[in-house]
């Protein structure tokens, strides 16, 4: 292997990859060694030199920067130079009060060498040794053997995720800013997402599935994408609910604001249109923000003033990185106080908990389904804060398939996996602890990212192609155990698309639930798979944000809208699509009769009865979390998003029909899940 192979390797730059059809492919040397490029910088030693630094010199040391110890075995691994071997290690493990928690000695002798390394004719060993029985949890572990002497973080993991008992629960998917309400400022918030709690709790649903609730841009809120965060680690404020907030009640400013005659019109005319103007919420919802931060300051309790405090203290990091880019963006003079953005963070903070709670109350046994994006923006505060850990010359995407012939570019700088190790993953871990507040099950959007992300490159002679870079699988699933276990949080991962079956059996094993979307489900024949071949442990949905609403489907209308905005390439593509539609109506058709034949169905059927049949069919799968879209039960017929869109549609803007009060009360369709499932 010479040294540009070596370091391509050591980099984890793929080589090759099964396409969408199972067909092999292999990336052009040049392409790889370009995206090797986007890795070095200036300060980067010569390629040999790197090289030795990142699988030799790890030799030389007893043990990793980052130990991984699963707990049920309690073994880590060691790695002795010639002169140790057969003297004895001895070992500690510490608290994060730097209490010994438990010690022993060890004799690394040949017969449990688990790996070596020959250099300059001398041979180094790995070693296996047992700490036996500990918590799972982060320590700090200390070896010594001879006169070598080394610490590191010790991750002690679980086998498997958090998991719900094993039963079937029924629930909710909705995009929270699209709800409609008469209580509301023209986005859904925390208020709506109470009602709903309230509603569905009634008629036995166990979870609502949220849209990523992350912080976008208060610079530009025309970015409106919650797939495409400026910080990950920040809530965006303009979910809070106003008119329950003490700041707000007992604000006599505030209050004549919101009942004078010109802000309920303009307020009254924003929420009747289809889309929403985020310009006009966000200006609204500001000045009320900024009358209610002045309230706080004021008047106060020591109690809230307390929380507050706490709140800030406890999250100081994630806090002050997000307001230091605030201060740099945002011109607004509120903005350059840091306890502004601290205040609307804790609001935000503090009412999603309070919808968990309530969940938990009303006997939800899931309650709140928190969604993490698979990235962040290129120019937003997470990348821009740590610009040593993001890699800003490339954005991670999706290989060609049949529906983007030329690829995906999702617009978002991937984490360097190399940079990620060497900070011990302290950024991984911040993000699942922060997303699996106030919840109980976490979405992993894009769950491929933990062993693989297609990078594609942005500029130069490769611009626009892309390879696979590997990822540290095993450690990035062991965290992810270990934080759901450790905040009771279960973990559901995206994993549609193109799914390595390596990816597949570790997450199976791990209790990871898989996410089933009932429009790809499909044999080998492209029928729809039967209700008992649908995997168990998994969340399945019919629709999701990024495909259409139902109503759509059934009557082409996500075909007639391409059509419009100019998306397919020719007339023979449309017309090839509105067959393969033809197609998948008829399948539809032929399997609700096989899965049960006292069902009558045709063509010729209202999109809504075909629907109604759907659901109660897969309700009664094998599939322990099933989902309804409340698009569809909205009946809406434009969709959320359209996936490689940006200009030609208004996605992430549509808003529901129907008032949530109108739209949940009486709902039959929901009120009978619970006799369905037998739960």
């Amino acid at each position: 292997m010479d040294v540009i192979e070596q370091s391509l390797y050591l980099h984890g730059i793929g080589l090759k990859y099964n396409g969408y059809s199972g067909e092999e492919i292999t990336f052009e040397q040049p392409l790889r060694e370009a995206v090797l490029g986007t890795m070095l910088t200036d300060n980067t030693p010569p390629l040999a030199d790197l090289n030795h630094q990142l699988d030799v010199a790890p030799w030389f040391e007893l043990i990793d920067k980052t130990v991984f110890c699963q707990q049920h075995t309690g073994l880590v691994t060691v790695k002795l130079s010639p002169q140790s071997l057969g003297q004895p290690l001895y070992w500690q493990v510490f608290d994060n009060d730097q209490g010994v928690m438990a010690s022993g000695e060890a004799l690394c002798t040949e017969t449990s060498v688990c790996g070596d390394y020959v250099y300059q004719e001398r041979r180094y060993t790995a070693h296996e040794i047992c700490l036996g029985k500990l918590p799972f949890g982060y320590f700090q572990l200390q070896v010594q053997c001879l006169n070598q002497e080394a610490t590191a973080q010790l991750i002690v993991y679980p086998e498997t995720a958090f998991n719900q008992e094993e039963a079937k629960y029924w629930g909710l998917s909705l995009q929270l800013y699209s709800v409609r309400s008469e209580q509301n400022l023209g986005i859904g918030d925390f208020h709506d997402l109470t009602h709903i709690i309230k509603q569905v709790a009634a008629m036995g649903a166990g979870y609502i599935l949220l849209n990523p609730l992350h912080a976008l841009f208060d610079n530009d809120v025309d970015r409106a994408s919650p797939y495409s965060p400026n910080d990950r680690l920040c809530l965006n404020p303009l979910y809070i609910d106003v008119l329950s907030c003490e700041d707000f009640t007992h604000n006599e400013q505030a209050q004549a604001l919101y009942t004078s005659e010109d802000f309920q019109q303009a307020l009254q005319q924003e929420k009747a249109a289809t889309y929403i103007n985020y310009h006009a919420v966000a200006s609204a919802k500001t000045t009320l923000f900024k009358l209610m931060y002045a309230q706080f300051l004021q008047q106060a309790c020591a109690i809230r003033q307390q929380a507050f405090m706490q709140f800030c203290q406890t999250h100081q990091t994630a806090l002050q990185r997000y307001a230091n880019w605030q201060k740099q963006n945002i011109s607004d003079p509120a903005y350059q106080d840091d306890d502004f953005s601290f205040y609307l963070q804790w609001l935000a903070s503090s009412q999603l908990e309070q919808a968990q709670q309530l969940c938990k109350d009303l006997g939800m046994s899931i309650g709140l389904i928190r969604d993490l994006a698979v990235g962040c923006a290129a120019d937003g505060n997470e990348a821009l804060s740590q610009s040593s850990l993001f890699n800003q010359a490339v954005s991670i995407g999706a290989p060609p398939d049949p529906w983007a012939e030329q690829g995906q570019n999702w617009g978002l700088p991937p984490m360097d996996p190399k940079q990620l190790k060497g900070s011990q993953y302290q950024h991984f871990i911040a993000l699942i602890r922060a997303n699996m507040r106030h919840c109980g099950a976490l979405r992993i959007d894009h769950v491929m990212s933990l062993l693989r992300l297609w990078w594609c490159i942005l500029d130069g002679e490769h611009q626009g192609k892309g390879c696979y870079v590997y990822y540290p699988f095993e450690q990035l699933l062991a965290i992810l155990k270990l934080e759901s276990q450790l905040n009771s949080c279960a973990v559901i991962g995206e994993d549609l698309g193109i799914v390595p079956p390596e990816i597949s059996h570790a997450l199976r094993n791990g209790q990871v639930y898989s996410n089933i979307l009932f429009y790809f489900e499909k044999d080998h024949q492209g029928q729809f798979s039967r209700r008992q071949d649908l995997k168990p442990h998994a969340l399945l949905m019919i629709a999701n944000h990024d495909v259409p609403t139902f109503r759509a489907w059934w009557h082409y209308d996500d075909l007639a809208l391409r059509a419009r905005l100019g998306l397919f390439d020719s007339a023979t593509s449309q017309q090839q699509a509105e067959q393969a539609r033809d197609e998948e109506r008829q399948r539809l058709i032929a399997w609700l009769r096989a899965e049960d034949p006292q069902i009558t169905v045709s063509l010729e059927d209202d999109h809504q009865t075909i629907y109604s049949k759907l659901v109660r069919l897969l309700a009664q799968s094998p599939v322990q979390l099933f989902t309804i879209q409340l698009d569809d039960l909205d009946n809406c017929d434009l969709p959320v998003n359209i996936p490689g869109t940006d200009k030609e549609y208004p996605n992430w803007r549509r808003r529901l029909q129907l008032d949530i009060h109108q739209l949940l009360n009486n709902n039959q369709l929901l009120a009978s899940l619970p006799k369905l499932r037998d739960l």
